[in-house]
């Protein structure tokens, strides 16, 4: 039994270092592109393909050095992808807490919704904590509900981190 255990160990670090290697050279590549697209002075609300604008890529990867060249740049804060998501909402679903905080500080809309009504402060319900601290500080209503009548609240207290959802209540959800 300890050496099927182990060897079904083995197999999933493998697996976890095949994703984490495919996922290294898709930086790799994002990277190469994004220097390619600077150094061509493009536009700054410019899609990756028909995916995300530079922006959202940057906000959901948590790089706070391309959010910041780009906000430079002129890059729109409020830019929607497809579902009409923003790069604070990508942010914050990633749990980027330094890019959550400076797109709060250029001024980005904390109450914006997508298709389905979610703000940023409903897609951060998995954490950290200090995402929905911020997002609450900068004004984040932790009434509103979204098109199924789903609130941060309720999805922090059934899927996500049991500390969102206690500082949500400390909110008054």
């Amino acid at each position: 039994m300890n050496i099927l255990r182990r060897l079904h160990n083995a197999i999933l670090q493998s697996e976890e270092n095949a994703r984490l290697m495919e996922r290294m050279e898709e930086e790799r590549r994002i990277d190469t592109r994004f220097r390619t697209f600077l150094a061509s002075c493009g536009d700054p609300d410019e899609r990756i393909g028909n995916g995300p604008t530079w922006l959202m890529s940057a906000a959901r990867n948590g790089s706070i050095e391309r959010v910041t060249i780009l906000l430079n740049r002129g890059s729109n804060i409020e830019a929607q992808d497809e579902e009409t998501g923003t790069p604070l909402m990508h942010a914050a679903e990633a749990g980027a807490v330094e890019t959550v905080r400076l797109l709060l500080e250029r001024d980005a809309n904390v109450n914006a919704r997508n298709d389905a009504g979610q703000t940023a402060l409903m897609l951060a319900y998995l954490g950290p904590v200090e995402v929905t601290r911020l997002l609450l500080e900068a004004g984040a209503d932790v009434t509103l509900e979204d098109c199924y009548g789903t609130t941060a609240l309720s999805l922090a207290s059934s899927h996500g981190s049991p500390a969102v959802a206690e500082l949500l209540r400390q909110y008054g959800a």
